[in-house]
């Protein structure tokens, strides 16, 4: 029997290098097993309000990824991961992983305090950097 691929869109920061290089990952993956994902990138002219009706701020967008399940429901962070993972039969394993109850929390944590500060800040320097460096 075939497992139910679930469908999510994801918003992720194409002008991070490497949101966009982790994106372009799971991308390949899901064209390849045809799995119904789409993705919205942020950083694009025409995208950056695409989450307000939920409340999220395009720099909010840029901090974290977020995506909408077949629902509308939207989740952040681990569980976007775990979204797009579950809907991937190469990284199904890692949504199990990931959502155990030990596991799950901890992970956000990382995410949340650690990953996801670390990578906004980055970029933001290496964008302000290439705006000095335009001048």
């Amino acid at each position: 029997m075939t497992e139910k691929i679930a469908q999510c869109t994801t918003f992720y920061n194409g002008a991070c290098p490497l949101c966009s290089m982790e994106i372009g990952r799971y991308r390949a993956d899901a064209n390849a097993v045809k799995a119904s994902l789409s993705w919205v990138d942020v950083s694009t002219d025409g995208n950056g309000d695409a989450l307000a009706h939920y409340g999220v701020t395009q720099d909010m967008a840029y901090r974290r990824l977020y995506a909408l399940d077949a629902n509308g429901k939207l989740v952040v962070g681990v569980d976007a991961f775990i979204l797009i993972w579950q809907a991937l039969p190469r990284w199904r394993w890692l949504a199990r992983v990931m959502a155990l109850p030990v596991v799950h929390p901890v992970a956000c944590w990382m995410y949340e305090h650690v990953a996801a500060r670390a990578i906004y800040a980055w970029n933001k320097r290496r964008l302000r950097k290439a705006a000095q460096a335009a001048e």
